[in-house]
């Protein structure tokens, strides 16, 4: 092995630098990448990986022949606990790193970005022993990381025979597959017997090369991870929703239940930082409803498509703007937010009440100025929500509805018959946006961007509200209105500057033949 720090000209250059000088990516590749690492984290050859802009192997020959150093390969090495404690495990995580191997006053690191001088003048000081880096593979980086989540820092030797990251066999936990799942920019993973465990990617579901999913396995996966009580909770109810917090890793809103009598689950990743409105690609105007004494702001969706990090981006809009008193009601909760200006109170359901029921019944005794509910679903949240928004609150909600004039209707006929008329006045009164939104694949294959219909209440919705000729809104407006905009529009926008492609907006158009007039085609 090599017994230096990095060497020449390219010691002294980032790692962005290097690729961009050598021609392995373009500039606008290093700033494509740099933007996903600004909003989803990880580090910069991470997501130049997940973007296909660079081949790990590719990447991690590059560095060490640019800083004439050596690699190193888990598969082919041991790493006893007396090494791994010489690092805080915290530093690993942050400095994206791996002590190996010691010798005399010197320690051998394998380094995920060997090029960061940084890391390694901090870590030279800290430990005050010379450090040697050595080019190590992102996903080898992520599986050793894992394990030592799972088995505890310091405690059990690495042995390469517990080391793969694509192992074919049954050795993985559920710790190694949000790590995977991490890495490679996913959102969800999905656990059903009968199976190998399935990553949702860019709205595309990936099967692993792992052998199928038995009951037993899921459970074991799952309870590995859960605390007693929480364990409770899966095994005496059909469904179950709960939020995992996993220290290094993240958070996931974890759903439990049953298919053809076996335990199943479904995983999502919550992304810890909290994106602005603008990162989201929301327009700057629904800003201006959080300001509002009261009213209902209500974003809707299918399910998969944003609602709660729109939800916990007004929020912390709010948060970071006003001096009031919060109270959501989620379940489970999944942005953290945390006391700025405002008071925040996040109460999910099972831990901190009972049930949706007592915590509905409850809110007005504990001093709101500012409602949540995370799902608006039934009679009793609809009608708390719209009670709350005409006495002084204002009241954000989501709701599963498919368009602006869906929800309207859900709404109202969620209540009997003898109560509708007085509802429809109710909401006409109280409404202040209606936000619906979907999450489209982008043409150049980074991401998804979200496109949205709006329904802003006037006194021409208002009208059309109390009349029930909400229906009617669509067909007596063309393009964007300043009340109404529908998400044809925003569709063919986005297609006409390829953004996203004609075929993509199809299909979640509502009306395909104005989408085709306002497309062209």
């Amino acid at each position: 092995m090599a017994d230096s720090k990095p060497k020449g000209k390219a010691a002294k250059m980032k790692l962005g630098e290097m690729l961009v000088k050598h021609k392995v990516i373009t500039k606008e590749q290093m700033k494509t990448a740099i933007e996903r690492q600004k909003s989803m984290g990880g580090r910069l050859g991470q997501n130049l990986i997940y973007l296909n802009f660079v081949e790990e192997k590719v990447l991690l020959k590059f560095l060490a022949n640019q800083l004439k150093i050596n690699c190193i390969n888990l598969n082919t090495m041991e790493i006893p606990p007396e090494v791994q404690k010489l690092i805080p495990l915290d530093t690993m995580q942050r400095l994206g790193v791996l002590p190996v191997r010691k010798e005399r006053n010197m320690l051998y690191i394998g380094m995920t970005d060997p090029s960061n001088i940084e890391a390694i003048t901090e870590l030279e000081f800290s430990l005050g022993m010379k450090i040697v880096p050595l080019a190590m593979a992102e996903s080898q980086w992520i599986y050793a990381s894992a394990f030592f989540l799972e088995k505890g820092w310091g405690k059990e030797t690495l042995a390469k025979t517990e080391y793969s990251p694509r192992a074919k066999g049954d050795d993985y936990n559920l710790l190694s597959l949000m790590q995977d799942l991490l890495s490679r920019g996913g959102s969800d993973i999905h656990l059903s017997a009968g199976v190998a465990p399935t990553f949702r990617i860019l709205d595309k579901l990936i099967r692993l090369d792992y052998p199928a999913l038995t009951a037993g396995k899921i459970q074991k996966l799952l309870y590995d991870v859960l605390q007693p009580q929480q364990r409770e909770i899966v095994g005496s109810r059909l469904e179950a929703d709960l939020a995992l917090s996993i220290e290094h890793i993240g958070r996931f809103r974890l759903n439990t239940y049953h298919q053809r009598g076996n335990l199943a689950a479904a995983l999502r990743y919550v992304v810890e930082d909290i994106p602005s409105l603008k990162a989201l690609n929301i327009p700057p105007w629904m800003a201006d409803f959080t300001t509002r004494k009261q009213g209902l702001i209500l974003i809707v969706s299918p399910s998969g498509h944003g609602k709660s990090t729109t939800v916990a981006s007004l929020i912390d809009v709010i948060n970071s703007t006003r001096r009031v008193n919060i109270v959501t009601l989620e379940d489970p909760v999944e942005f953290i937010h945390h006391h700025r200006k405002s008071n925040v109170n996040q109460r999910e359901l099972g831990t901190d009440t009972a049930s949706f029921h007592d915590g509905i019944k409850y809110i007005f005794r504990q001093d709101p100025d500012v409602i949540s509910i995370g799902d608006t679903r039934d009679l009793e949240s609809i009608s708390t929500a719209l009670t709350a928004a005409e006495t002084g609150h204002l009241v954000i909600a989501a709701m599963h509805t498919s368009s602006a004039a869906a929800t309207i209707d859900r709404i109202i006929d969620v209540f009997p018959a003898d109560q509708q008329n007085q509802v429809r006045n109710q909401l006409a009164d109280s409404l202040l946006v209606i936000f619906s939104q979907r999450l489209v694949p982008r043409a150049d294959g980074k991401g998804r961007i979200l496109v949205y219909e709006k329904l802003v209440n006037s006194y021409r919705i208002a009208n059309a509200i109390r009349e029930e000729r909400v229906h009617l809104i669509k067909t007596q407006t063309s393009g964007s209105h300043e009340d109404f905009s529908s998400i044809e529009t925003g569709l063919a926008q986005l297609v006409n500057r390829g953004i996203i492609t004609y075929d993509e907006g199809r299909k979640f158009a509502q009306d395909p033949k104005s989408y085709d007039l306002m497309t062209r085609k």
